[in-house]
């Protein structure tokens, strides 16, 4: 390497000591940095290079990257190098306190939280970072991080597991140490400089600063756990500032001494968290299905407009991205990126051949309306708003449901799913922007679940228009986040019209990657379904019937959605107990005019004050009672998602009427969700005009030495069906069979959803899979027939939900029985093998058992069944 080159790379090392990569190519381009622009930069950091080197240096990089301009990932790699190049020359390295600290103010610089950064690198899920993980981890971090330096932080902590709780100490501890070390070489100040300084007049500079800032989110609650990992050398100031030291010292002996009992604490914390998670997990396994009289517990304070459990976030100073890229494997996200460099390099303004600007772009129902691009309908515009009217805080003031207004599109199923989302995971909306500021070059990002696969769908900024706004959805504020929604919603099923209505567990699901699932409010055991999925803190949306006898009188539109915001149970002095829905229609105006509503009576000043209601308010937003809300609202549609379980998904081809089966382990005991999802009928609204989903049908059983053992299976006509929740530590089978109504052979999505990583693997079927789950479930049925025949016991389940059912015989006598049956009528019920047709007939030995099978069609059965019976002695 020339002596040029090596200067150039000791000039970015010290440029990176200061700023990461992303800081740096924000200051010095624009997404990318590119010849020019690299140029100038080095001039600043050091002007006695020659321009010819720095041009020679820049080519030979990019041919050595294979790339068009200078990227983040550039940026890191020649900081890597250049602290190899440091450890070469013997400069001083640097300590493992020094170390955390620089990872300390690497998470403020790329407002970032340790949580969640620990979890993206923790691959293998287990709760600690090997040593290749950890070494990224800090590689991230600290680009400049010598090899040196890594043995040596290495050796100070040889027997410690990575963890996150130890990490979070680390950065602590080291944090603590620089700034006891900093107090303590400070000199002291003159007494005449004091007065002399609180006679000058204090100045304070007001200039505005417009740039979202975020603080780092760090652990709140103070660490217990007291670690010796490093030994800092610190110069022994004389006099009282030594004696500040030594005190300091002895309080960390104190400290350390009380490490062990603090230790035992701490696990007996853990295990008392334990075991309320697990009374929670059996709660959600056996869901309440006590008597009717049971007194249902009114719904706690917790359940916030914003969700409690994330102030952190919501507090916190926002600082949005120019892009961010939180999974480089998604499809979609290396051709962004390609562009995204290409245009800022060229200078260019991104157009989109994929979804043009045109009439087959909007579809044949909408060829009334035009395309604009965005700063040509609003000069200044932002992709999210900060409104300063509101009641939120945090991130809850950039992205709110009063951001949501629909306009000339029916997509009200849509806009109730993202106001829902906003009211309580703004963050999680947040998330999935890959581009989160405006840009010059027009070019947008979002990541969507699109018929169960995670894509990257890049955007330009023309928008459908009337006159001189948008024609779909609206903006006040000039934000271009719900715009940028839904044309990405759009363009992933060809047209705007191809997402008039729908169903709103779709929208669900392709935005958080969770299961889903409907609710009827007439359904006998709908309350208690309905505050457990409160309990969980799920997503709900609804919908109003499509015809009523007086919907529109009382201020609610027929067949429409509306998102459910939160549930309260409030005290009235006069009505006693009173469970109180908030709802929001995404017209953001148009609502309930019954009791509860803005101007009902029934309100009293206290609760209204507790409830923030306005009388004045015409946002859409409303609360009605729980009775109202069954008599009007006839569906809730559900979604269940955690932001730290992981999602795998693969496309297996499959012939109609043919099942698949995957096998799988367990490793730590949870909530696992495993999904099957066909292509969405929006693909084929041009095509089929009678286009229906195909039946699937699931069936999860776990695998013992004694054989299977029946755990969750389900039947439905439906785009998406799932299985699965709380699941034990073991090993499973899944079987899944799609009865093909339009073709042969066709392709779905599998996928697994849960706390860590599951890994399917497809096999050959085992014949004795239904038959043992199916055993399994009989010897579990209490209820018994009446057969007629003296010590023949019978049970018989043909559940719809399932799709598979049986008749289980049982000969408890010392006879030999024989039994005949016969189907006059047999519609949608068929016999397994090795029975066939619509007749058996079966010989049961002394104290034997036998089970007929059969598979059940999803539109449902009928039969009409005679058995006869014969005995005889053995």
């Amino acid at each position: 390497m020339s002596t040029y080159s090596d200067q150039i790379l000791l000039s970015l090392l010290k440029l990176g000591n200061k700023m990461d990569s992303i800081t740096i190519i924000k200051r010095f381009g624009r997404g990318v940095i590119d010849q020019q622009r690299f140029i100038e930069m080095m001039k600043v950091l050091n002007d006695q290079i020659p321009k010819t080197e720095v041009q020679n240096f820049y080519i030979s990089t990019l041919i050595e990257y294979e790339a068009s301009a200078m990227s983040t990932y550039i940026i890191n790699d020649l900081l890597r190098k250049a602290s190899l190049l440091l450890a070469k020359q013997n400069i001083q390295i640097r300590s493992p306190n020094e170390i955390f600290h620089q990872i300390s103010k690497s998470l403020q610089v790329k407002n970032q939280d340790i949580e969640r950064i620990f979890c993206i690198f923790d691959s293998d899920k287990d709760n600690f970072l090997n040593e290749k993980e950890f070494r990224t981890f800090l590689e991230y971090f600290v680009p400049t991080l010598s090899p040196d330096e890594y043995i040596k932080l290495k050796n100070t902590i040889p027997t410690q597991k990575v963890t996150l709780y130890n990490l979070m100490s680390w950065i602590q501890e080291s944090n603590s140490m620089r700034n006891s070390i900093k107090a303590l070489q400070q000199p002291k100040k003159n007494p005449l400089n004091q007065k002399i300084d609180q006679k000058r007049p204090i100045t304070q500079d007001k200039q505005r600063d417009t740039t979202p800032t975020r603080k780092p989110l760090l652990p709140q609650k103070p660490l217990q756990q007291q670690n010796n990992y490093v030994q800092p050398k610190v110069e022994t100031p004389k006099n009282d500032q030594q004696e500040q030291l030594k005190l300091q010292m002895q309080k960390q002996q104190q400290q350390q001494q009380q490490q062990q009992q603090q230790q035992q604490q701490q696990q007996q914390q853990q295990q008392q968290q334990q075991q309320q998670q697990q009374q929670q997990i059996q709660q959600l396994k056996n869901p309440i299905k006590d008597s009717p009289q049971r007194k249902i517990n009114p719904i706690l304070e917790s359940i916030l407009y914003e969700d409690p459990q994330q102030a952190n976030i919501l507090k916190s100073d926002i600082q949005f991205q120019n892009y961010i890229i939180l999974d480089y494997n998604i499809p979609g996200v290396q051709d962004f990126l390609n562009k995204f460099n290409d245009l800022f390099r060229q200078k260019q303004i991104f157009t989109d051949n994929e979804f043009p600007a045109n009439v087959q772009s909007l579809g044949s129902k909408l060829t009334q309306f035009q395309w604009k691009r965005i700063k040509d309908i609003w000069p200044t515009y932002e992709v999210f708003v900060k409104d300063v009217t509101q009641s939120r805080f945090g991130l809850g003031k950039w992205i709110s449901p009063k951001d949501i207004c629909q306009g000339q599109l029916g997509d009200c199923y849509f806009l109730s799913v993202l106001s829902s989302m906003a009211c309580r995971w703004p963050d999680f909306l947040l998330d999935l922007f890959l581009t989160q500021t405006k840009n010059p070059c027009g070019i947008y990002s979002v990541r969507l679940c699109i018929d169960g696969v995670w894509k990257a769908i890049i955007l330009d900024d023309y928008i459908p228009t009337q006159g001189n706004q948008p024609a779909f959805s609206q903006s006040p504020s000039k934000e271009i986040w719900v715009l940028l929604m839904e044309k990405a919603w759009a363009k992933s099923f060809g047209s705007y019209s191809n997402i008039i209505s729908g169903d709103s567990k779709e929208v669900i699901r392709s935005l958080t990657g969770g299961p889903t699932w409907s609710l009827k409010t007439d359904q006998s055991d709908f309350k208690e379904q309905f505050i457990g999925n409160v309990q969980r803190k799920c997503l709900m949306t609804t919908g109003t019937f499509s015809k009523t006898n007086n919907s529109e009188i009382m201020g609610l539109i027929a067949d429409h959605a509306y998102s459910i915001l939160k549930i309260r149970t409030i005290q009235h002095p006069s009505k006693g107990e009173v469970m109180l829905i908030k709802l929001r229609n995404p017209w953001g105006k148009k609502e309930w005019i019954g009791e509860w509503s803005d101007g009902s009576p029934s309100w009293t000043k206290e609760i209204k004050q507790q409830l923030r209601v306005s009388e004045k308010a015409e946002d859409g937003i409303f609360y009605m009672s729980y009775q109202d809300f069954i008599n009007y609202f006839k569906t809730i549609y559900v979604g269940y998602f955690q932001k730290s379980y992981i999602y795998n998904s693969q496309t297996i081809v499959s012939k109609s009427n043919k099942s698949i089966y995957f096998i799988f382990n367990i490793d730590v005991a949870g909530q696992y969700y495993f999904t099957a999802q066909q292509k969405s009928s929006r693909h084929f609204k041009e095509k089929y005009k009678n286009y229906d989903y195909s039946s699937i049908r699931m069936i999860l059983g776990s695998q013992t030495k004694q054989g299977y053992v029946w755990e969750y299976a389900k039947q439905e006509q439906d785009q998406q069906v799932y299985v699965g929740e709380l699941l034990d530590k073991g090993r499973y089978v899944l079987q899944v069979k799609v009865k093909w109504l339009f073709w042969n052979e066709e392709k779905f999505v599998i996928s697994t959803y849960g706390p860590k990583e599951i890994k399917l693997k497809q096999i050959q079927k085992d014949p004795m899979f239904i038959q043992q789950i199916l055993l399994d479930q009989a010897k579990q049925n209490p209820k018994k027939e009446q057969s007629g025949c003296p010590n023949l016991e019978i049970i018989s389940d043909l559940p719809l939900k399932y799709g598979i059912g049986y008749e289980y015989y049982k000969n408890t006598g010392n006879d030999v029985i024989q039994v005949k049956s016969t189907f006059s009528k047999m519609v949608g019920l068929k016999l397994k093998k090795p029975e066939r047709g619509n007749q058996y007939q079966i010989t049961l030995q002394p104290n034997s058992e036998y089970l007929i099978a059969y598979t059940i069609k999803a539109e449902g059965f009928q039969t009409q069944q005679s058995r006869s019976y014969t005995t005889k002695k053995k």
